[in-house]
């Protein structure tokens, strides 16, 4: 899932943004017995990696993904990995959603 934004923020400014944003994204998603646990974040310069897993029971399921922040835009690309076909499409719907009001 790709989603680019654009913004009139400094770089350092809108770094601050998306490192608060991928804290907020994923939490409380109402998809079922699904936890959100181990969320790890790293920036290198203006790109975030960000990971996470998704607990249904016992079974985990990885997510991971990458925040770029240029001087215009943020461009997030989202990997749900076997998830992609797990969940609902109104679910990938909701995930965009909140990237693109947790960015605005």
């Amino acid at each position: 899932m790709r989603i680019t934004l654009g913004h009139e923020k400094s770089v350092p400014q809108a770094i601050e943004v998306a490192d608060r944003a991928v804290d907020q994204v994923f939490r409380g998603l109402p998809i079922g017995c699904l936890e959100i646990v181990g969320q790890q974040k790293e920036w290198s310069g203006p790109v975030m990696t960000f990971g996470l897993t998704a607990k249904l029971g016992f079974v985990k399921y990885p997510m991971r993904g990458t925040v770029e922040v240029t001087h215009s835009q943020w461009i997030v690309d989202v990997d749900l990995m076997i998830l992609e076909r797990l969940l609902p499409e109104k679910t990938h719907r909701l995930i965009e959603t909140r990237w693109r009001a947790l960015l605005s």
